[in-house]
């Protein structure tokens, strides 16, 4: 194979790597106490539901109704951001043997 090759593979290999890092990270952010309680209690539940709550009041303007529901919608884009960071991660590490062997390959001559 040609250095081209091997170079591709390896920094293919650092993106893997980086994305199991931050899987890592945001698992442990959501285990931490106080990510817990400010943002998915305080933020993901009781203020989602509040800004829900405000973008049916009729007493408030139409931009102000369609923020709160823009915002009560922000803690599920966050939740799904967090969920899927997860899933690439736990794909990463899952790819990360197969290039580790096509890149020992490469590396030998093999292929």
């Amino acid at each position: 194979m040609s250095d081209v090759t091997v170079a591709k593979l390896e920094n293919h290999k650092k993106g893997l790597e980086h994305a199991i890092r931050v899987r890592d990270a945001a698992i442990r952010l959501q285990q931490n106490a106080d990510y817990k309680l400010v943002i998915g209690e305080g933020f993901m539940l009781h203020e989602a539901a509040r800004y829900a709550h405000a973008s049916g009041d009729p007493m408030l303007s139409a931009n102000d109704r369609a923020d709160s529901l823009a915002l009560a919608q922000a803690s599920g884009h966050l939740k799904r951001y967090m969920h899927v960071t997860t899933l690439i991660g736990d794909k990463a590490e899952a790819d990360l043997p197969d290039l580790d062997k096509e890149l020992v390959s490469c590396m030998n001559g093999e292929d």
